[in-house]
């Protein structure tokens, strides 16, 4: 299963002259968010409030001496779309920024306070319970004083406004603030990495979808859940990032089918429980996705980094196997130059006694011809029964680490006789049995 996933390298906020593109955009995004979200509730109530996502996405991006900044921009945003948009008196608009920043800042810290880098999109799956739990926190803090601004406006249960305050901005920090972090991530280059498969694939999920949207909310059948459907292909498909936009989508989709007065959760007459209703099932859809998609994605995240040991491991491997043979190289170049510098014949036998190698012999004759038994024809015929009893006395003892040594007469290419000694030792395997012999001819001729 492949999964698209998001770089790491996300840009991170910085203090400085860089950061007023970043506080534009965040004004631009608060604004037009607030702006918008009056269609999605009735007498100017939202069901979920998405410009709080953004302001906690920014935040958790955010280096924390950035805060103050974007505190700022938030509240001059929020005191302009309350004034302007929502007709509010500048005290209720200066009561709700204070409950929102409130809450927002209580969220984000909740979310930042054992995670002192910025939290990237890439790393969102690793802290998703987490930061779901800061998320439901963060607005109980702000809804007290929420509700009570929102009941000296509208009157009715503090408890309602409360419930309902929290929800929303629950919902509104759930759906919105990842998907703030995704918008940030480097995403366009991961997504202009999709193959033709996979771009089909994209847009069939699209439309597919916003088909199958536009049935569930467009008509009273008890069928809403079935957008789970299109969201489990998005997370097994695309990861989170697809998830996190579906959810978006969803989100916006059934509150303004609901408060059009479509769709199953649409009560006439009581916009309060169709309020619920659709905050209940965007909630309930929401976080299991999101929390379907983070385990999905650990699961890639935990295969990619078995592959990575897997290579590292590898490579490891076939450095230490260079290094040996390396070693076994270098090994073999002192054993010649050693063979070389003493003028001795080296020679080794099998198990058997037959001749297996030997470098350049004394009699001249190379090791193929010593291997047909044409040695005993170099040794000194006064010499050759001591030889034979000699070793076959030494073959039939035990395999010890005992040398033997012979004196005798051998005949070199020349036909001269040249003293030598011969020096035989056994070679054992690891369980002790004989594996060959090696042996060595000195010629001790100006010795004597």
């Amino acid at each position: 299963m492949r999964v698209m996933t998001i770089p790491a390298d996300a840009p991170a906020l910085r203090m400085g002259w860089d950061l007023v593109p970043w506080l534009a955009l965040f004004f631009f995004g608060y604004s037009a968010a607030a702006a918008l979200a009056i269609g999605l509730g009735n007498n100017n109530t939202p069901i979920f409030w998405p410009p709080c996502g953004i302001y906690v996405g920014a935040l958790m991006l955010a280096p924390r001496r950035a805060w103050p900044a974007f505190m700022v921009t938030a509240a001059f945003a929020e005191l302009l779309c309350d004034l302007l948009f929502y007709r509010f008196s500048f005290s209720v608009s200066a009561g709700l920024v204070f409950a929102n920043t409130l809450e927002v800042v209580s969220a984000a810290y909740l979310v930042r306070r054992n995670h002192a880098e910025p939290m990237r999109f890439a790393v969102l799956h690793h802290h998703i319970l987490r930061v779901a739990l800061a998320f439901a926190v963060g607005p109980a803090v702000g809804a007290i004083l929420g509700a009570t601004v929102t009941t000296s406006i509208a009157g009715g249960n503090f408890c309602n406004h409360g419930f309902s305050w929290w929800v929303g901005d629950t919902l509104g920090m759930l759906v919105f603030a990842p998907l703030t972090l995704l918008l940030v991530s480097p995403w366009p280059r991961q997504v202009s990495q999709l193959n033709a498969r996979q771009w089909f694939e994209l847009g069939a999920l699209t439309l597919i979808s916003a088909v199958l949207f536009h049935t569930i909310f467009t008509h009273h059948l008890p069928i809403a859940y079935v957008a789970l459907l299109p969201l489990l292909w998005a997370a097994l498909r695309f990861g989170l990032a697809g998830i996190v936009v579906s959810v978006a989508a969803l989100s916006l989709v059934a509150c303004r089918y609901t408060m059009l007065g479509l769709g199953p959760f649409a009560h006439q007459g009581n916009p309060q429980v169709s309020a619920w209703m659709v905050e209940l099932f965007v909630g309930v859809v929401g976080f299991s996705a999101l929390v379907v998609a983070a385990f999905l994605q650990q699961r890639v995240d935990a295969r990619r980094g078995l592959r990575d040991a897997e290579r590292d491991a590898r490579a490891q491997l076939e450095q230490r196997v260079a290094e040996r043979t390396a070693a076994l190289q270098a090994s073999e170049q002192r054993y010649r130059s050693l063979v070389t510098a003493a003028h001795d014949s080296i020679w080794t036998l099998d198990a058997q006694g037959q001749i297996t190698s030997a470098t350049e012999s004394i009699t001249g004759k190379d090791w193929t011809e010593l291997g047909q038994g044409r040695w005993q024809d170099s040794v000194h015929p006064d010499d050759l029964p001591g030889v034979l009893s000699g070793w076959q006395l030494f073959t039939a003892t035990k395999p010890t680490t005992r040398l033997w040594e012979h004196e005798h007469r051998l005949k070199d290419k020349n036909g001269e006789w040249r003293d030598v000694v011969w020096r035989v030792a056994h070679v054992l395997d690891q369980d002790g049995a004989l594996r060959e012999w090696i042996g060595t001819t000195t010629d001790i001729t100006l010795r004597k």
